[in-house]
């Protein structure tokens, strides 16, 4: 399973690229208001990390995805699956620039971005939680569909909360999780057994 990082700390990306533990990043629109120098910005994340860099777009889905997707090779658009994107969305994939369909909350609409052509499907699950929609059922639902039907779409799961739900993401058999700060920082920590272990065998 793959971990994309949701982050413009550039010496925590360092550090996952160097441990093989860390396959992608992700700015959200918060990171680009926050940054100034948004050029600046993209070629250090291209320069410290070889894979995807995930970027949404919420207007002139086509427009900005082809603007986008011009600067580097390394850049996936992420559009809302929304009625008014579909067609975007497909004339992008058919335009080989490759498209997360974000916005996800059930197996119809990524059915839908799959048949389109996204490469990626990212169903948002902090939120399907909030809703109650049973969303690890929704989730395992999604995976079926993909597989059933030989999509080449990868289901990449947005912000599950705990270290649990990435085991339980993992379990379903999703190609990945894109995970904020903290919780990446938290999957890295020593497990106490392991860490009491090192420290025994270290006095004996």
């Amino acid at each position: 399973m793959k971990f994309l990082l949701e982050t413009i700390d550039i010496p925590l990306i360092e550090k996952g690229v160097r441990a093989g533990l860390l396959q992608g990043v992700v700015i959200t629109p918060t990171h680009f208001i926050q940054k100034e120098g948004k050029q600046e910005l993209l070629t250090n994340l291209l320069e410290v990390q070889s894979g995807p860099i995930i970027i949404d777009i919420y207007s002139d889905f086509e427009k900005k995805g082809r603007m986008l997707a011009a600067l580097s090779p390394h850049i996936i658009v992420r559009i809302p699956a929304v009625e008014q994107a579909w067609e975007a969305i497909h004339t992008l994939s058919e335009n080989k620039i490759k498209v997360m369909a974000g916005a996800i909350f059930s197996p119809t609409h990524a059915l839908l971005a799959a048949r389109t052509g996204a490469a990626f499907i990212c169903p948002h699950l902090s939120r399907m939680i909030k809703t109650g929609e049973r969303p690890f059922e929704q989730i395992e639902s999604i995976q079926k569909i993909i597989s059933n039907y030989q999509f080449p779409s990868q289901v990449m799961v947005l912000h599950p909360k705990s270290l649990e739900q990435i085991k339980t993401c993992a379990e379903i058999g999703v190609s990945g999780v894109i995970v904020r700060d903290d919780l990446y920082k938290e999957l890295l920590e020593s497990h106490e057994l392991a860490t009491f272990h090192v420290e025994q065998f270290q006095e004996e």
